[in-house]
């Protein structure tokens, strides 16, 4: 099975071949890992649009090929908003959730530092708020982006229950 058949037959409660695997690793471990195998462009530069997104997937994928990591490939629409705050420590998305750069020693983790809602007490507060347009995305390239992948498992974004409301306050 391809990693993409492995994928969703488990997710429609089908047979498989093998339990399907991912892999999650701080950027330091991701990026020993993918020189070890060979690697030699940067694994790990900022995903600002959806060509970058697909650069860093991609080379992903390559070390999860090389893993036997059935993984599965990000795509998302090329962001084309008001700019964003790009700091070398600091930066923030286009929500205003901000991250700080947290340096450890052997390596470095970006921090959730600023919930743009932290002190929102009533609707006025709501109000004011610049919340995102999905007029500041270009949509048009998630088709090309997913079809770079045709046997990965594809997903657009990350999500969860409550994942950004959190962030937000």
């Amino acid at each position: 099975m391809t990693p993409r058949e492995r994928i969703l037959a488990a997710i429609r409660h089908q047979p498989v071949d093998r339990i399907p695997t991912d892999l999650w690793a701080t950027d330091e471990v991701l990026e020993q890992l993918y020189a070890h195998f060979g690697g030699t462009e940067p694994l790990l530069r900022p995903a600002k649009d959806g060509a970058d997104g697909v650069a860093r997937s991609s080379a992903l994928i390559a070390l999860y090929d090389q893993l036997g990591i059935d993984g599965i490939a990000n795509v998302k629409p090329t962001y084309i908003g008001p700019p964003t705050v790009q700091e070398e420590d600091y930066r923030e998305n286009e929500w205003g959730m901000g991250q700080q750069r947290q340096d450890y020693g052997t390596g470095a983790y970006w921090e959730w530092a600023h919930h743009p809602l932290a002190e929102a007490e009533t609707i006025e507060d709501l109000r004011r708020y610049r919340w995102p347009s999905p007029d500041w995305y270009d949509y048009t390239t998630i088709t090309q982006q997913a079809a770079a992948y045709p046997d990965r498992a594809v997903r657009c974004g990350y999500t969860a229950v409550f994942y950004f409301h959190n962030l937000l306050r």
